[in-house]
């Protein structure tokens, strides 16, 4: 779920598999690139991931729970996975609207993100609200959280 690989780049991540329905970008690097798409089953992987980075993913997918639930799978057992989601319920009013920037279609409560979180077998802590991370080339609007989400590992 690398997109163009602006993160990457900023914090100079030089080898990383990239999963995205676009498929390979202009990145230098040593950089694996997979076309797939999110929201069916992800493809196999020979290997369990140390860190997994979701960026402005999710509430984009009908269906993000699936998703996430594949990504407890593929990651280590230490491993942690960071995602930035908007912490507000979805305007139905705005929905339809010809707008690129207003195509979420889940959006969930900060209490929701959580718990939803929770359900899937993580143990999620707020990173940071508002912007992504500090001193990077990301910036997010108000609404904006990111969470840094560890696997329970006993259920």
């Amino acid at each position: 779920m690398g997109g163009s690989g602006g993160f990457l780049k900023y914090h100079n991540i030089q080898d990383a598999d990239i999963l995205d329905i676009g498929g390979k970008e202009s990145l230098k690097g040593n950089y694996n690139f997979i076309k797939a798409d999110i929201t069916k089953k992800l493809p196999n992987f020979d290997k369990k991931f140390k860190t997994i980075f979701i960026m402005e993913t999710l509430e984009h997918i009908k269906n993000p729970l699936y998703l996430m639930a594949q990504v407890y799978d593929l990651l280590e057992d230490e491993g942690i996975c960071y995602i930035s989601i908007p912490y507000t319920k979805l305007d139905y009013a705005r929905k339809n609207q010809k707008n690129i920037y207003n195509c979420h279609v889940c959006r969930w409560t900060e209490k929701e993100i959580l718990n939803q979180m929770r359900k899937v077998g993580f143990i999620p802590q707020i990173v940071q609200k508002k912007r992504r991370f500090k001193n990077t080339a990301f910036w997010l609007p108000p609404c904006w959280l990111v969470l840094e989400l560890r696997k329970r590992l006993s259920h």
